[in-house]
């Protein structure tokens, strides 16, 4: 598949700054361009997730998750393992996979769904932050994507 779906959404994220709020709405732990440094463990995801109406932090499948409207969005799947899963589209999971970069991964489990395996020892902390909004994005109820829109 083509990456114009997911490059559309870095585009749109990168115009609306990071976690869809201005830039001058940053907190004071977020650099100027947007990244975190570091977002390795599931405290630094609750961080990010957090950030965004209507979260709540809760279980899925007797693991750590995010929630929004009672609809996991963000689930570590193992504390051993290390990796976060992310809700995404299909062809924008085949677009991260073909990108090559180590931060993704899937398993036969996942084929089919939409969901990639993220590597948090990894991915950069603004590519962490952007894939977790646009999972929330996913998942939230209209009237909260507007909330975070205005």
């Amino acid at each position: 598949m083509a990456r114009t779906g997911v490059e559309t959404s870095v585009e749109r994220t990168a115009a609306r700054g990071f976690l869809g709020r201005p830039a001058d709405d940053r907190s004071p732990e977020c650099p100027s361009d947007g990244t975190i440094a570091e977002v390795q463990t599931w405290d630094d995801v609750v961080r990010l997730a957090s950030r965004l109406p209507g979260v709540e932090i809760s279980t899925s499948y007797r693991t750590p998750a995010a929630k929004v409207g009672g609809r996991t969005f963000l689930r570590l799947r193992t504390e051993a393992e290390g990796w976060l899963v992310v809700m995404c589209e299909l062809d924008e999971k085949e677009a991260m996979l073909a990108s090559g970069s180590p931060a993704f991964h899937t398993t036969p489990h996942y084929d089919g769904y939409g969901a990639i395996l993220v590597d948090l020892d990894v991915i950069d902390g603004g590519e962490l932050g952007e894939l977790i909004e646009q999972a929330w994005r996913r998942k939230a109820p209209a009237t909260l994507r507007r909330q975070l829109d205005d």
